[in-house]
């Protein structure tokens, strides 16, 4: 898993990510779905947060990385209006060539200090 400092969050308003879950934790077919539901630590302040996204691979040794393309397609940005605690996205399983193994999607808050993520596996 990727983590990162806690930290003040956006504006110093403490709003980070506390969790990533994804189901099914597996993809293996093109169009294959992963929803994944993120946390926050606490409401988003007046006018929302937004989340920034991201495909890691595992290079091996626990080294995650990026990788262009990432083999998914999600909406970016993704937003959490004001009041709100959780956000709801799909990850789609494109065309584009990856290679099979271990991978998480890591999401933090724009201007956070924080990165959460959760595991999954192209097969």
């Amino acid at each position: 898993m990727v983590s990162g400092e806690t930290g003040g969050g956006v504006g110093g308003t403490g709003v980070e990510v506390a969790a990533v879950a994804v189901n099914p934790n597996f993809v293996t077919y093109i169009g294959d779905v992963i929803d994944v539901t993120v946390t926050l630590t606490k409401p988003a302040s007046a006018g929302g947060v937004t989340l920034l996204a991201a495909v890691l691979f595992d290079q091996g040794a626990g080294n995650y990385q990026t990788q262009d393309p990432s083999g998914f397609t999600f909406p970016q940005p993704i937003t959490v209006a004001a009041g709100g605690t959780v956000a709801k996205f799909q990850m789609v399983r494109n065309g584009q060539p990856v290679a099979s193994g271990n991978c998480v999607v890591a999401v933090e808050v724009e201007g956070g200090n924080a990165v959460e993520g959760a595991s999954f596996v192209i097969n």
